[in-house]
């Protein structure tokens, strides 16, 4: 028989370590726990909700039988989506392939870097940080041009709450926002005074800038 659990009861609790066990489907409604900071994944559960405001929580494990549910660089995914991101983690790489991150997957108060892989997007409530000092968009390379395709997403929503320092992507090289071929990435770094940096006409200052020549998982040429 399926169980899914709905635990919420467990607001503001003192628990350090939350285990799912293998019948559950689900779970939900386990936020606000302080000392929380581990959460173990059994081998059925497929959806996996909750655990906001947990400032300690920095480590997942998930059962090896679950197919669902995969820990990378200490990053907890659900199938090819970014769930949720260790509260202890300052600095991540989206894994490549990913094309979502998903709602409440990034806590962290104060974020130096998020990498986000080409074709993912960014899901309504998907960062939660205060500030950010740097996020980079990949985008595919087109062999055409020798030069990156031009980032395409229009939803930059979630950030506008968050104080980003620089947004690093590829453009077409337009920066006049009353152009009609101003990418949207562009017009909303001018309008949220964000320093926006195009690494098609900057590439090598850009990624010098940022710290990250010769990284093939940040400057997209894996």
């Amino acid at each position: 028989m399926d169980l899914m659990i709905a635990l919420n009861g467990l607001n503001n609790n003192a628990i350090t370590t939350f285990y799912i066990p293998n019948m559950a489907l689900s779970v939900s409604g386990v936020n606000n726990c302080s000392a929380l900071t581990t959460v173990v994944i059994g081998n059925s559960l497929t959806s996996f909700t909750g655990f906001n405001h947990c400032p300690k929580l920095n480590k997942f494990t998930v059962n090896s039988a679950n197919a669902t549910f995969k820990v990378i660089d200490d990053s907890l995914y659900q199938g090819n989506k970014l769930c949720r991101v260790p509260m202890n983690k300052g600095y991540i790489v989206v894994e490549n392939g990913t094309t979502e991150i998903m709602s409440n997957a990034i806590q962290v108060v104060f974020m130096n870097t998020i990498s986000v892989p080409s074709g993912c997007t960014l899901a309504s409530g998907s960062i939660k940080s205060q500030s950010i000092g740097q996020i980079i968009f990949h985008t595919s390379f087109n062999a055409e041009t020798g030069k990156y395709n031009n980032l395409t997403m229009t939803d930059f929503s979630t950030l506008d709450n968050v104080q980003v320092g620089t947004i690093f992507t590829y453009g077409n090289g337009i920066t006049d926002t009353t152009n009609a071929n101003c990418l949207p990435v562009v017009k909303y770094c001018a309008e949220h005074n964000i320093n926006y940096v195009d690494m098609n006409e900057t590439n090598a200052n850009a990624r010098g800038a940022i710290g990250i020549s010769g990284n093939a998982e940040l400057d997209g040429d894996n």
